[in-house]
């Protein structure tokens, strides 16, 4: 019996240890290096795309709702532009009950951001940060989706700079 607890308690360490190394999404700066390195590929496997792309596992009071989220990193600059997190519901009552709960995390991480109802988005003139939040449905998708979405002003215009001369090279 104590080997079980004792290998119990183990993995449970394990696990909360590599989770304490996971940042959750409110962690991540736009326009900083995200903290884990991303593996790189050979360019025969991959063309040189200027973004890279990548999920990463969520952790922290967002991981519920959240277990992992997307990232954009601009190749040039090595910095993180654009942050992803989508869930699935049941209901449009449980996706706008959920998007509540992420509008107070909004509040507490993005201070000075003001929320544009039309736009479903969070701005500021001050800070660099754009946060959209919104149950959306997909093409005939019968699920609403809740999408949270993090950007950079700076790294919305290096990107399309970037996309704008890849696709040029490709013409």
């Amino acid at each position: 019996m104590l080997k079980i607890v004792v290998s119990v308690l183990l993995v449970t360490n394990y696990v909360l240890s590599a989770l304490a190394a996971v940042p959750s999404i409110f962690e991540i700066e736009i326009g900083k290096a995200y903290p884990a390195k991303p593996r790189s590929f050979s360019e025969e496997y991959k063309p040189r795309l200027p973004t890279r792309q990548f999920k990463a596992p969520n952790s922290g009071n967002s991981a519920v709702l959240f277990p992992e989220y997307e990232v954009i990193v601009t190749r040039k600059t090595n910095e993180v532009s654009v942050l992803t997190a989508r869930k699935v519901f049941e209901s449009d009552f449980l996706c706008q009950e959920s998007m509540a709960v992420v509008q107070t995390w909004i509040a507490d991480r993005f201070t000075g951001l003001k929320y544009s109802p039309g736009q479903h988005s969070y701005n500021s003139a001050i800070r660099n940060e754009i946060v959209s939040l919104n149950c959306v449905y997909t093409n005939d998708d019968p699920f609403p989706i809740l999408e949270f979405e993090i950007r950079g002003k700076k790294q919305n215009a290096e990107l399309k700079a970037a996309w704008g001369e890849y696709l040029a090279k490709e013409r």
